[in-house]
């Protein structure tokens, strides 16, 4: 019983103390995230009345960067319905792309830190074929995000995450959102994070979750030691 009761506190000890990890954890800035900052001509995509501005449907989107612009392949914020995306109602506004390449260079890197991107990549009901994805560049290398493939009309939540070196060190860190840019293959994106974790960090709040457990475990021994009487 006392071995169970030991065994208790430790863990609770645990679940308290490792929370405390998310402190280390910055956000690094992301400008127009969700892109609900739209260029001065509003949005610049067709959908169902939402609004039309002429073609070509191609304006740069405030805060991000386009490359690999190929003729008839588009990209910008749109208002979805229902009918491309279940939950949206035509107020949310999201980023595209069928091709282009959508980038933003947010940081640069710290030796030893772990940087983690997260971004919300949608799935259109009205579309043949899902080719998105996302990464981070980093001296010419790619770090592609991982996740579960959405199913037709939802998002779904890809992550990348590398550790900097000394050999990337003072390197920027490029956010990249991207197509396979296939036949009727569209991405939509939104909610994009980054976050650095410094080095080290995890290995102390390891030394304090140790710590933590064997104060428990000597304090929880020393209760149940025998009373000497005289």
């Amino acid at each position: 019983m006392k071995k169970l009761s030991i065994a208790l506190s430790a863990v609770a000890v645990a679940f308290m103390i490792a929370p405390a990890q998310s402190v280390w954890a910055t956000n690094i800035p992301v400008a127009n995230p969700n892109f609900t900052i739209l260029p001065a001509s509003g949005l610049n995509q067709v959908y169902e009345g939402i609004y039309y501005t002429g073609l070509p449907l191609i304006e740069a989107i405030p805060d991000w960067g386009t490359s690999g612009t190929v003729p008839g392949n588009g990209y910008g914020q749109w208002a979805p319905l229902s009918n491309s995306f279940n939950g949206f109602n035509g107020t949310q506004t999201v980023g595209y792309t069928n091709q282009p390449t959508l980038y933003q260079t947010v940081g640069s890197v710290v030796a030893g830190d772990t940087y983690t991107l997260t971004v919300e990549i949608g799935n259109r009901a009205d579309q043949d074929v899902f080719g998105g994805g996302a990464d981070l560049l980093v001296n010419g290398v790619t770090y592609g995000a991982t996740g579960s493939s959405p199913t037709a009309g939802y998002f779904s939540l890809y992550t990348a995450s590398f550790v900097g070196t000394s050999l990337n060190a003072g390197d920027p860190i490029t956010i990249q959102l991207t197509d396979t840019g296939a036949p009727n293959s569209e991405a939509s994106f939104y909610d994009v994070t980054l976050t650095q974790i410094p080095e080290g960090s995890a290995l102390y709040m390891l030394g304090i979750n140790v710590l933590g457990l064997a104060f428990v475990v000597l304090r929880m021994s020393k209760s149940s030691r025998p009373v000497l009487r005289s």
